[in-house]
């Protein structure tokens, strides 16, 4: 055997382990893909590890029965954090590179806790602390909204009942400093108007714009509601109603 056929052999061999060794590294990699252990219930959040690989990129290429709520990129892995959806749910990381390949999860959830049977699950149920809270955010949401629209709030649900769908999901998210920026709320202004300081979340009955309707013997002939009304109803012209 001549010395080139000796080198070609040689780099053959050496090629075959620097890809089987590659190898190695990316299915290590592509076994570590696992879900957070224990179990999980619908409507709890769950999240995914995909470990980085010098030689692949992974992408989130299928879903269902869960819903992706946000993902983040650490030094060493990527995170995906999902919401349980379904009874079961299938997740498929693709991988796109020198090996071509796809891990597909499978997990199965359990069903909500129902304590008291009244057909809601409990972790859609508010506490009287976190119903006041609520409450309180909602018509603070709403009536602020006489002083300028929201851009959270789309244009084609600009209605009765678009604001209270509106009202009732901004009520319901994180109150960050990153919020007020995207909901265009001015903390100062509101405060200015009405006494209300919007992180402190005071009581609703405190609110000295209006009254709102929380007691017992409300009516819609009651003046305020009927001022409260009246401007969600009169036309805009830059911040000042029209009469």
């Amino acid at each position: 055997m001549n010395r080139i056929n000796i080198v070609y052999l040689f780099l053959i061999a050496l090629t075959t382990i620097a890809i089987s060794a590659t190898y190695l590294n990316f299915k290590r990699d592509y076994t570590a893909i696992t879900a957070k252990p224990g179990p999980i219930r619908r409507g709890e959040f769950f999240s995914i590890s995909v470990p980085h690989s010098a030689y692949e990129r992974p992408i989130l290429s299928y879903v269902r029965g869960a819903t992706l709520e946000w993902f983040t990129s650490e030094s060493n892995s990527s995170v995906y954090s999902f919401r349980a959806d379904d009874e079961d749910a299938v997740i498929v990381i693709s991988f796109s590179g020198l090996f071509r390949a796809r891990k597909s999860l499978s997990l199965e959830f359990e069903e909500f806790i129902d304590s008291d049977s009244d057909g809601f699950p409990d972790k859609l149920v508010l506490d009287l602390e976190d119903a006041e809270s609520f409450r309180a955010w909602f018509v603070n949401i709403s009536a602020y909204q006489v002083i300028e629209f929201s851009s959270r709030w789309s244009s084609q649900e600009r209605d009765c009942s678009g604001l209270i769908r509106f009202a009732a999901r901004e009520a319901l998210k994180r109150h960050d400093e990153q919020w007020f920026f995207d909901s265009d709320i001015d903390k100062e202004l509101w405060y200015e108007k009405t006494g209300i300081d919007f992180p402190q979340r005071r009581k609703t009955w405190r609110y000295n714009l209006f009254s709102p309707p929380l007691s017992i013997n409300f009516s819609l002939d009651d003046l305020h509601w009927r001022w409260v009304n009246l401007s969600y109803r009169t036309p805009f012209r830059n911040r000042f109603r029209c009469s």
